[in-house]
């Protein structure tokens, strides 16, 4: 998975920078470490890890409203395909084709998964993908004999589009949107920090296994934006129990 490859990437940056402090102590010349210098250090660093900090909550933060919105998307494609398939129903019995292309819609996103189901939309080969323009098609094609049907067609079309709609939402989110300039400044910024640890720290196997902890645990932090930006791939997804709910009810 990119996300694990780019978050072990992250940690290995910030481990070295430990690494580099611990030998730059040991080869600087004294003066180098002063007091007065390793004060100066501490508090550049200080001024990073602030900066460090505001950035990683900012991303933090961004990725879980990329969570939500995602989670929000599923919700309302789930009200939408139940909301389509009761106007279907009271329709009548011929839109019963149209009813089994959502159920197979359906189906294919949670059979699938989120992201293989958005790939296959694209091709309209593909059952999955041709499903909600057959349903269009399907509707549109409809004759009502009275107002009452004409009105419950209407609101047939009116949920077509809005599946079609959230369709190409879902496609449009597939895209990792945290831009690549802000991880490799942010890692920079920590890896610098942990640079000015290693300076003032004991080079022994504590002081290494505490520099590798904390990098795999900023790493960690960057997997878990990682993995909420993208939230139709890996671990961290969007809620599915929705269109869990859709597929049980549509046809009933």
């Amino acid at each position: 998975m990119l996300s694990s490859l780019i978050a072990s990437a992250v940690s290995l940056c910030v481990l070295t920078g430990g690494i580099a402090g611990l030998l730059l102590s040991r080869v600087l010349p004294e003066h180098h470490l002063s007091k007065e210098t390793t004060d100066t250090v501490r508090l550049g660093a200080g001024m990073l890890s602030v900066l460090a900090a505001l950035v990683l909550g900012l991303l933090v933060a961004t990725a879980r409203d990329s969570l939500d919105a995602a989670d929000r998307l599923v919700r309302g494609l789930s009200a939408d395909l139940i909301e389509t398939d009761q106007a279907l129903g009271a329709y009548g019995a011929e839109t019963a084709p149209i009813r089994d292309l959502l159920r197979r819609y359906a189906a294919a996103m949670l059979r699938d998964g989120w992201a293989q189901s958005a790939r296959d939309l694209l091709d309209e080969g593909q059952p999955a993908g041709a499903a909600l323009q057959q349903v269009r098609r399907a509707v549109l094609a409809l004759e009502p004999p009275d107002a009452a049907r004409a009105w419950l067609r209407d609101q047939a079309l009116a949920g077509s589009g809005a599946l079609l709609k959230a369709r190409w939402e879902l496609l449009e989110r597939q895209d990792l949107p945290i831009r690549p300039a802000f991880l490799v400044v942010l890692t920079l910024w920590i890896a610098c920090i942990f640079v000015s640890f290693g300076l003032g720290a004991p080079c022994n196997a504590t002081v290494v296994v505490t520099f590798a902890v904390c990098a795999a645990a900023i790493g960690a932090s960057v997997f878990l934006v990682l993995e909420m930006e993208a939230p139709f791939d890996g671990l961290i997804q969007a809620a599915r129990h929705p269109v869990e709910v859709a597929l049980a009810r549509i046809g009933q």
